[in-house]
């Protein structure tokens, strides 16, 4: 729950950011977890569900009180509404459909780290604002890590480029503009 929840804050941020829209309604993907027990085996294979959905009205379902979960590739439209250096080359974008593998490692790597983090400031006995304070400062460490100022050769060569790796910038966009309020 807690890694779906930054993971929408963060998606949320960088729609926001864009501009644009990108509507959630429409098809995603339903499953409840194999051990699910009483639930038919198609469910917990998945199945394409329109959203907005309910799934307490599928068959099988009825009484189901477990987890359940939804998924739809938003990656790919995220990474691809990061621009690169809007200040000197405006309306240049980050690649979405060929960085998404790093992008999914980059992100993975990021929440286990605030995981872990987050643990030990429960341990430290952090709560409340104290403890927002601390991940504020994680959210920023990590911006800063990825910011940078790329040269005009660097930066004249990502149209024509293909690299399987977001640009930093983009990077650093999509997680300083995050706040947290847990």
């Amino acid at each position: 729950m807690k890694k779906s929840l930054l993971f929408l804050i963060i998606l949320l941020g960088v729609v926001a950011s864009a501009q644009e829209n990108i509507s959630l309604n429409g098809p995603w993907t339903f499953w409840v977890p194999e051990d699910a027990i009483g639930v038919p085996e198609a469910v917990k294979a998945g199945q394409t569900v329109q959203v907005p959905h309910t799934y307490n009205i599928m068959d099988g379902l009825e009484d189901y009180a477990g987890k359940a979960f939804y998924s739809r590739d938003l990656l790919v439209a995220c990474y691809s509404h990061l621009e690169i250096d809007p200040a000197r080359k405006p309306g240049l974008y980050s690649k979405g459909d060929i960085t998404q593998a790093e992008d999914i490692a980059d992100l993975g790597g990021f929440l286990a780290t605030l995981d872990a983090y987050k643990d030990r400031l429960q341990v430290d006995g952090y709560t409340g604002e104290t403890m927002n304070e601390q991940l504020r400062k994680v959210f920023e460490s990590f911006a800063y890590v990825w910011r940078v100022q790329y040269s005009d050769e660097k930066l004249a060569q990502f149209p024509e480029k293909t690299s399987t790796r977001t640009p930093a910038s983009g990077q650093m966009e999509l997680f300083s503009s995050q706040t947290l309020d847990l």
